[in-house]
């Protein structure tokens, strides 16, 4: 409903297929998905999660884009597209404001600060090693006693930098690192930084009923009903950053279809 509101075009399917890893093998048409016509034009979108800059500029590419906020449930946690939302529905007798879900938005950042940072930090500490041999110790090797030799060098030099790089020290440095995020964003209140921190899904459920609405899905169905996307620049700009990728990609085609 989230893509549909953005996108608003007709000739573009949306559908879900997995996590990150899973949308870049779609993209890619690896496997399967090779068979797909070279008239159907492929554009994935998916969420920052807890995820550093640096991690999601290795993700990311042409043809998949990231979410500047968490999670698409986040974009409805903006402070003036929920007050817009509750306007609208008219339910409440005192409907949510802009203010009250920056106050809600911040509290709860401030309650989740120590799992936030901690989610972090193990996102940016996962280690994955990797055993190979130079082309010129595999063109000299003569039995495979000597080529477990040569590996046996190698996952021993892997694992220590695997070691290191998950030193306590540095781990707790990471951590320091996440928390003061944290802390500045609550102080500067920086309502699009906390939405990148903040796990949506979440929130949105809890915020959705003093709009007027049973549940995040509710809510976003009234979102695309009644709100115009021009008047949020904030999911405009990821509307037209997914627009961009397909159009990069169409020629003398007429179907595009995007993947989250």
């Amino acid at each position: 409903i989230f893509y549909r509101w953005l996108l608003d075009d007709s000739k573009v399917e949306i559908f879900p297929c997995g996590n990150s890893a899973d949308v870049k093998q779609v993209i890619s048409k690896q496997g399967l998905w090779g068979q797909v016509s070279s008239d159907i034009i492929l554009t994935g979108a998916i969420d920052s999660d807890f995820r550093s800059e640096e991690e999601l500029t290795g993700v990311a590419n042409d043809h998949v884009v990231r979410l500047p906020l968490h999670e698409a449930e986040s974009y409805l946690c903006l402070p003036e597209i929920l007050a817009a939302a509750a306007d609208k529905i008219g339910s409440q007798e005192n409907p949510i404001t802009a203010g009250e879900v920056e106050n809600r938005v911040f509290k709860e950042l401030q309650r989740q600060r120590l799992s936030i940072a901690l989610k972090r930090s193990f996102s940016g500490s996962s280690i994955t090693v990797r055993i190979s041999l130079e082309k010129s110790v595999l063109a000299s090797v003569t039995s495979k006693e000597e080529a477990m030799g040569h590996i046996r060098d190698k996952s021993a030099e892997e694992v220590s930098k695997a070691v290191e790089a998950m030193d306590e020290g540095a781990f707790e440095e990471r951590l320091d690192q996440e928390l003061a995020e944290i802390d500045r964003t609550i102080q500067e209140k920086d309502i699009n930084t906390a939405l990148k921190l903040l796990p949506g899904k979440e929130l949105l459920n809890r915020l959705a009923p003093r709009a007027g609405c049973k549940n995040g899905t509710d809510l976003m169905r009234s979102v695309k009903r009644n709100l115009n996307l021009e008047s949020f620049p904030v999911a405009k700009e990821l509307a037209d950053a997914i627009k961009a990728s397909i159009a990069q990609q169409v020629g003398p085609v007429d179907a595009a279809e995007q993947r989250h």
